[in-house]
């Protein structure tokens, strides 16, 4: 990296009878140089706090494979899946704070790891309109059919 790009050569200084070493400007140290400015900025945090650089000002690196993993998804793909999600609770008859649950989160992220799990308010929130819309259809079917019969099991205790 140039001397003129990274914000740790205000402390910094390349002596002048050695170009592979640099002098703190802070402590007088030399150190030594090979046009790379980590070893300065781990300097800076490590002995002179006050003086270091945050870590996104001194490099910019590569996204690593858990980060491009976790990319979000795209709108289409995310919706799908909670509507899935909302569908399993609901057919299954599973408790809302399944989505809560320490396995579950490991097997969604396995599955999907772009996907952010909804919170409990949301997924009721969704369940209450799968409802709605089962409800409106169930209805129209009953409303459209000649006759209808419903059946109970009734016990008492």
């Amino acid at each position: 990296m140039s001397a003129k790009k990274s914000p740790v050569w205000k402390h910094f200084k390349i002596t002048d009878d050695n170009p592979k070493k640099v002098q703190c400007q802070i402590c007088q140290v030399k150190l030594a140089y090979h046009h790379s400015t980590t070893n300065l900025a781990n300097r800076l945090k490590s002995v002179h706090p006050m003086q270091s650089v945050p870590a996104a000002a001194t490099t910019q690196r590569q996204r690593s494979l858990d980060q491009m993993a976790k990319t979000p998804l795209p709108g289409k793909r995310k919706r799908d899946i909670t509507d899935g999600l909302v569908t399993f609770i609901a057919m299954d008859m599973r408790p809302v704070n399944t989505v809560h649950g320490a396995g579950f989160r490991c097997l969604m992220d396995k599955l999907e790891p772009g996907y952010t799990i909804p919170n409990r308010q949301t997924i009721t929130e969704e369940i209450d309109k799968k409802y709605t819309e089962v409800r409106g259809i169930l209805c129209g079917i009953i409303k459209n059919s000649p006759a209808v019969s419903f059946t109970t099991d009734n016990v008492l205790i």
